[in-house]
C-alpha cells in the first residue's frame, strides 16, 4: 500500500518525464452499466466495482508492450500488507488526490 501518494506520483511523473511519455493519471469514475450512453474511457469502470477506489496511470508508449520504469526504492512511503489482514478489516481512506493533470 502506498502511505504517501503524493510521493509516490510525484516519482512515477518524473520517471515518465524523463522518457518523454504523454501520460495521465486519477481517481476511476464509476458509472451505471445499464444507463450507460457512450464510449468507455480509460478512468472509467463499471460502479460495481466503486469499493476498489481506483487510482489509474495512463501512458501513451506507441507499443503493445510493458514498460519498465525506476522509481527507486519505496520503503520509506509503502507497506506491503498480508491479504488476510486487508480482507478481515484494514480500512483504506483516500485523502487529497484527485485526478491531478494530463500531461500533453
Amino acid at each position: 500500500m502506498i502511505k504517501e501518494p503524493g510521493t509516490f506520483i510525484s516519482k512515477m511523473e518524473a520517471a515518465l518525464n524523463a522518457r518523454n511519455y504523454k501520460f495521465g493519471h486519477g481517481f476511476v469514475d464509476y458509472y451505471d452499466k445499464y444507463s450507460l450512453n457512450g464510449k468507455v474511457g480509460l478512468f472509467e469502470k463499471p460502479k460495481e466495482f466503486e469499493y476498489q477506489k481506483e487510482f489509474r496511470f495512463s501512458i501513451e508508449n506507441g507499443l503493445n508492450e510493458p514498460i519498465i520504469l525506476n522509481i527507486g526504492n519505496m520503503e520509506s512511503y509503502s507497506q506491503v500488507f498480508n491479504t488476510q489482514d486487508i480482507v478481515k478489516g484494514l480500512k483504506l481512506e483516500v485523502t487529497n488526490i484527485t485526478k491531478i493533470f494530463i500531461k500533453k
